[in-house]
């Protein structure tokens, strides 16, 4: 009984302040693309899931130089949306998704972000991206053409000749 009336309160302080935790615990985080393989004129989305103790994140600002692009979310929201943000110690899925918009023909390295609010990293994910050409409708060959014509002259003429038998 004394045991309890000391340790009791401790461990009910230290369980409420471990499940109430602002701080984000993060697992199995991925992050995709879709389409999976683009083509050149075709809008791209990123998208970063996985399972999170808590999953208020920022929608990312993207920044783009060169083939590198970045995308930075924060966790937890700002100090004024925090208290209205419980952070259970249990994994939810989430998944976020942000446009990169029409991305011409090249290899790109993208990187998500998900910092603190003191800037420190919770979550990095980065992966390469690959926007290609469309493909060419091929063309056929002078001398393909000048075969599927004759072709079609034969058919032609045969149905002709089977034509005129059955008339005589």
């Amino acid at each position: 009984m004394h045991f309890c009336r000391t340790a009791c309160p401790v461990i009910a302080l230290s369980l409420m302040l471990l499940l109430l935790s602002p701080r984000a615990i993060a697992y199995y985080e991925s992050l995709d693309f879709s389409p999976p393989q683009p083509i050149a004129g075709q809008p791209v989305l990123a998208v970063l899931s996985g399972k999170l103790t808590c999953t208020s994140i920022t929608p990312p600002v993207i920044t783009r130089i060169g083939n590198q692009i970045n995308l930075t979310s924060t966790f937890p929201p700002s100090p004024l949306e925090l208290p209205t943000t419980v952070c259970l110690a249990v994994l939810e899925p989430y998944t976020k998704t942000a446009n990169l918009g029409l991305l011409p023909v090249g290899t790109y390295v993208v990187t998500w972000n998900v910092v603190n609010s003191s800037n420190n990293p919770v979550i990095s994910q980065t992966r390469t991206l690959i926007v290609t050409n469309p493909s060419p409708i091929p063309a056929s060959s002078t001398a393909s053409l000048a075969l599927a014509a004759a072709s079609i002259l034969a058919i032609g003429m045969a149905f002709l000749r089977a034509a005129r038998r059955k008339r005589a």
